[in-house]
């Protein structure tokens, strides 16, 4: 369990550090979730509606990121490539996942046992706390998969399916 962790975190930072990501796929003026989400985050008058806005942020991304995987391994016709891809986006979702627990974990009662007696006294932003977190990784593999699709593509530049305002 922890050797699988590892390796999943370890190939999540390989391709953090190894992957040249150009403002073409980058750039924040350029890219419609943020340019939504971020005025969006920092006028919410309250937790409640930062909640509500965090959830679409992260829905955002997560649909963002499975139409890149879907973009790239359209330009893929042998099944071992599409495995490939495939493991990509699923070590992806599991290093999420655990983005989301670590958060998490930030926000605990660490003086309690693990359970649900140690998150009673969470406070009011470890929800929104937590989803960025989730976020901010498919965020990061997104963008990932865009420059990979730009650099690879015969296509043209990749197309965000997020339409900024929306």
């Amino acid at each position: 369990m922890i050797k699988n962790a590892v390796i999943i975190l370890l190939t999540a930072l390989s391709l953090i550090f190894l992957t040249d990501i150009s403002k073409a796929c980058c750039d924040e003026n350029i890219n419609p979730i943020n340019k939504t989400f971020d005025v969006l985050l920092s006028d919410a008058p309250n937790t409640a509606e930062r909640n509500e806005i965090t959830q679409k942020y992260l829905e955002a991304w997560k649909n963002e990121f499975e139409n890149a995987v879907m973009q790239v391994k359209g330009g893929y016709k042998f099944g071992e490539d599409k495995k490939t891809i495939d493991k990509y986006a699923s070590d992806y979702r599991a290093l999420a996942k655990k983005a989301n627990e670590m958060e998490l974990l930030k926000w605990s009662d660490t003086e309690s046992k693990p359970g649900k007696d140690r998150y009673g006294s969470i406070g009011s932003g470890a929800q929104a706390a937590t989803m960025r977190a989730e976020a901010e990784i498919y965020k990061q593999a997104t963008l990932n998969l865009i420059q990979f699709y730009n650099n690879n593509s015969n296509e043209s530049i990749y197309k965000y399916i997020h339409k900024t305002g929306k």
